[in-house]
């Protein structure tokens, strides 16, 4: 006690100082301690799983199919559901034995109909229709032209698709504008399927 009054004694003039430095170091530290008292919690750590479940022994389940593969974007169902009826005279229309092969439950061909409430129409989704050599049984003018116009009319909400080996037509042709798309007879077999596909995204 003695060697601290005597210290005083001594610093007397420089006291004031002193006060004012150990001041500010306990504000420092008074400081310091209250932000780390009440600095905020960190965030719990949290861990998500994923569960991935793959139905291997689903039929749509493809794993050679590329990722920019068309049929990727296709509805699950579409080759089981959608009814395709092709109106053709050529009874060996190759299309129709290779939709099948690809997998496509209803694929149907009639040489021509003879009305268009026939049980082949009314029953099919997209109608495919050769404007060449059909028609004829209800003496339609413009062939499957005609035929195209009045299945269009009767049924709107049909898709139906014209084709012929040539498909120089008149593009004015009620029955040409009326399809919902049109194709060369002789195009690849995938170009037959991607219209189909397109119709019914």
């Amino acid at each position: 006690m003695d060697t601290i009054l005597k210290f005083i004694a001594d610093n007397y003039d420089r006291l004031p100082l002193v006060v004012v430095i150990l001041l500010v170091i306990a504000c420092i530290v008074g400081a310091i301690a209250y932000f780390w008292m009440h600095r905020p919690p960190k965030p719990a750590t949290q861990t998500v799983s994923v569960s991935v479940t793959q139905n291997l022994n689903s039929p749509n389940n493809n794993s050679t199919e590329s990722k920019g593969d068309e049929t990727n974007a296709e509805k699950p169902d579409l080759k089981s559901n959608i009814r395709i009826l092709f109106i053709d005279d050529d009874k060996k229309f190759k299309i129709v034995r290779i939709l099948k092969n690809a997998g496509w439950s209803y694929v149907e061909l009639v040489t021509d109909v003879n009305n268009i409430d026939s049980p082949e129409i009314k029953e099919a989704n997209i109608i495919f229709v050769d404007i060449k050599g059909v028609g004829r049984k209800l003496a339609f003018k413009g062939e499957g032209l005609g035929l195209v116009k009045a299945i269009k009319d009767r049924f709107p909400d049909k898709r139906v698709v014209i084709y012929s080996a040539t498909l120089d037509h008149d593009p004015f042709d009620e029955g040409f504008r009326s399809a919902d798309d049109r194709i060369r007879k002789n195009a690849e077999p995938y170009q037959f399927e991607s219209i189909i596909r397109r119709l019914f995204k």
